[in-house]
């Protein structure tokens, strides 16, 4: 999954560099601090998994001092658990709650009910 990721992004630039589903969810105090290293992942139907949590965080530099936001249309429990613990504040246009097994276990049932209709 691609992903960007923009760095000094001011409070007042927010709104200009997330997609439109996510600005309504951008929460009022976020607008009052900055500036911010922002990632955004695509808002594609599936939620942002572990594994691209992981390259995104791995992107970063360690030595940045600005507070990271990740946005993305939904992000399994795997993925918020690697955003936190780099301290990233995830948002996010669903909340699901799906993990990378429980969401892989719905691809994969999906999948197959589609090859069995000849």
């Amino acid at each position: 999954m691609k992903f960007r990721i923009l760095r000094g992004v001011e409070a007042a630039r927010l709104a200009d560099v997330v997609p439109p589903p996510l600005r309504r969810r951008l929460p009022p105090p976020l607008l009052k601090h900055g500036p911010y290293t922002v990632l955004v992942f695509p808002l594609a139907l599936d939620p942002v998994r572990s594994g691209a949590a992981a390259k995104a965080i791995a992107r970063l530099d360690e030595g940045d001092s600005d507070p990271v936001l990740a946005f993305g249309a939904d992000f399994t429990v795997d993925a918020l658990a690697i955003l936190a613990a780099r301290g990233v504040t995830a948002l996010a246009v669903g909340d699901w709650h799906w993990t990378d097994q429980s969401y892989e276990r719905i691809r994969a049932s999906i999948a197959s009910r589609g090859r069995h209709r000849g």
